[in-house]
């Protein structure tokens, strides 16, 4: 079973949906909330997780998508296989990494952040993978730049976010101009 941990604040489940649209086209995956439980798709079993609270993390094959705010302190145990994702402008999260010694990929604005714009301009923008990361079914990818057609509006950093969560998730799919379609009208 494969594994996407939001954690942390509630407040916005965009980016949850919109990966959960991306993955039922090809994984049968469950999510879970705090008030309920959903199966959807087809294929490979997935599951799409969103807490606040947890005081141990423990799976094979788990990314960890770090939301502000979390509760980091209440942690008592993470495996160390564990994957994070997070903005590296978040002190705190990058502390809590590095401290558990996780395989952390951060994006941002920072050429030295994993996952960041190699360039930008209005609904096309050019997203580097600066470094070899590996995907939640353990393949190689490596560096690259990856062209965005974007529709509908959108932040810069929910646009990394979402990327780098396709890249550890292996659903790059790129349109036959050779460019990612994100679609944020639907």
């Amino acid at each position: 079973m494969r594994t996407l941990l939001f954690y942390g604040s509630a407040k916005e489940h965009f980016l949850p949906n919109q990966v959960c649209r991306i993955l039922k086209q090809e994984h049968t995956f469950l999510v879970h909330n705090r008030n309920q439980l959903t199966a959807k798709g087809k294929n490979l079993p997935f599951q799409v997780i969103e807490c606040d609270h947890l005081r141990k993390i423990e799976a094979d094959h788990m990314i960890l998508f770090l939301r502000k705010p979390c509760d980091l302190e209440s942690i008592q145990y993470i495996d160390p296989a564990v994957t994070v994702i997070m903005n590296a402008d978040d002190h705190e999260h990058v502390s809590f990494a590095a401290s558990h010694r996780l395989c952390s990929v951060t994006y941002g604005l920072s050429d030295k952040d994993t996952v960041t714009f190699s360039s930008r301009e209005e609904g096309k923008v050019v997203v580097a993978l600066q470094r070899s990361v590996y995907t939640i079914y353990g393949k190689v990818v490596d560096p690259m730049e990856i062209p965005c057609e974007i529709r509908g509006e959108y932040r810069d950093f929910t646009v990394l976010a979402y990327v780098t969560l396709l890249l550890l998730l292996d659903e790059i799919r790129l349109t036959e101009s050779g460019s990612l379609l994100i679609d944020w009208t639907i």
